[in-house]
């Protein structure tokens, strides 16, 4: 099964999503419309049955494990604005992944160097050696997740880190989680201790002062949130809010702390946002309707 071709042109794109009958690996093709001549072939290392989609000069295909991307190269375009391709320890030493590959930058960007080939589906520098990468080429065995690769010596060489693709960090400690379990990485990232663990989802985490939080969302029920410190951890219920509210996203800077989330009242026509928040590190928090603003209790 081929997905649909994109005409650009004199050029037909097409994405083959499995090896053809010569043995010819996944790749995005151009083939030239008069002639039916392959007068571009690019690898996709990874399946994908999405069409081809062309934006200011650039052809586009997603597959499973990414976003190929081509003819011309994207040497030099932009990061996307959204985080997970963006980190920073401070304004001078940032990370950022492009189509072309992760930059790194360690003058607050008026000089970038390539420290990995590929686009990396998230990026997270946790110190001015190290950092972490998800990335999804060359595609994993299960054909259907992200590899996290770890480096400490500027991007030099790359390591497989044996930790899931949900994490946070710094240049202390690696936290990642799956389902209701929260893992602490070992040094060297080859291997985990379970610090903790509950019933419901982990959907989020952020590194606090004390260690890190995870918020765990429990529907129908008031969301909590695990404190990690260490190999210890302790589970704290934020202060009630509504029954129906759903939490994704926690964050902040230092003891400042904040739990995001929204529901959908009975006398509105949509959803409206909650926030939890907490000034000292998550050990008490107070709680805000921002339909009815400076509600807020503490615990």
């Amino acid at each position: 099964m081929y997905p649909s071709p994109t005409v650009a042109g004199n050029t037909v794109w097409l994405g083959l999503p499995v090896k053809d009958l010569s043995g010819v690996a996944e790749s995005l093709l151009g083939i030239d419309a008069r002639t039916g001549r392959v007068v571009a072939r690019r690898p996709i290392q990874g399946v994908s049955f999405a069409p081809p989609a062309i934006a200011h000069g650039t052809v586009f295909l997603a597959s499973m494990h990414g976003l190929a991307a081509g003819f011309p190269a994207a040497h030099g375009r932009p990061a996307s604005s959204l985080g997970r391709y963006r980190s920073r320890i401070d304004a001078a030493h940032r990370w950022e992944s492009h189509e072309d590959g992760v930059y790194s930058t360690d003058d607050g960007g008026r000089h970038w160097r390539r420290i990995y080939p590929r686009y990396a589906a998230r990026v997270h520098r946790l110190s001015r050696t190290s950092g972490l990468i998800s990335v999804g080429s060359p595609a994993p065995a299960c054909g259907c997740a992200t590899r996290q690769l770890w480096t400490r010596d500027k991007g030099k060489t790359w390591r497989r880190a044996a930790i899931g693709e949900s994490f946070v960090g710094n240049q202390g400690a690696v936290y990642w989680w799956a389902g209701g379990s929260l893992f602490r990485a070992a040094p060297g990232l080859r291997s985990s201790i379970r610090v903790a663990h509950v019933d419901d989802a982990i959907v989020s985490a952020t590194i606090a002062a004390d260690g890190v939080l995870a918020l765990v969302d429990r529907p129908g029920r008031t969301p909590q949130v695990i404190l990690a410190q260490g190999g210890d951890a302790r589970v704290i219920t934020l202060p009630p809010g509504p029954a129906n509210a759903v939490v994704r996203t926690i964050g902040g800077s230092g003891s400042d702390v904040h739990v995001h989330g929204t529901y959908v009242p009975m006398s509105a026509a949509g959803a409206v946002r909650v926030d939890w928040s907490s000034k000292d590190g998550g050990k008490t928090w107070s709680f805000t309707d921002l339909q009815s603003p400076g509600d807020g209790t503490g615990s």
